[in-house]
């Protein structure tokens, strides 16, 4: 695997299958999930409002956050070999970690923590659930988790306790 096909070209042969994702999907418009998979419920953003079950949605309204859908295996797996270089160009890598200048965000995936320490992830939401994923720099010890809920601070303040221990 070379790893430095164009972007956003030949993905499944580039990435998915390579690095073995048998349970990331890109389900377009597509309500249903593959099994297996969580079942999600949400308020649908109103306090206090009843718990829906709005594990099969269309979520291409999201754009990004709903356009592929991932076990934490695969996320993690996927992680793992992009921190450890694998699938980027060695310049397009260092511009991931360092990103614009005199920023502290790289290019989305910068996570400072207590202690002067720093792991690279992300986080994303939709009605229902939210995912988070870390690692070292090397991506030699990497983390995910899904939580079902709506509330965006409750989950990453969790992780980062996860991670801070």
């Amino acid at each position: 695997m070379d790893g430095y096909g164009e972007p956003g070209r030949n993905r499944g042969r580039r990435i998915v299958e390579p690095l073995g994702l048998t349970g990331t999907h890109l389900p377009g418009a597509q309500t249903t999930l593959p099994s297996p998979h969580a079942r999600h419920y949400s308020p649908l953003m109103v306090p206090g409002a009843k718990q829906h079950d709005v594990t099969e949605l269309n979520a291409s309204y999201a754009w990004a956050a709903g356009g592929v859908i991932s076990t934490l295996d695969d996320l993690t797996r996927f992680l793992a070999a992009l921190l450890a270089g694998h699938l980027l160009q060695p310049v397009l890598q260092e511009q991931m970690f360092t990103g614009a200048p005199g920023s502290t965000y790289g290019l989305g995936i910068r996570w400072p923590l207590a202690g002067n320490r720093t792991v690279w992830g992300h986080n994303g939401m939709i009605h229902g659930s939210f995912t988070i994923a870390a690692g070292t720099h090397d991506g030699t010890h990497v983390a995910a988790a899904n939580i079902n809920s709506d509330n965006r601070d409750y989950p990453i303040d969790a992780f980062s306790d996860l991670f801070n221990s």
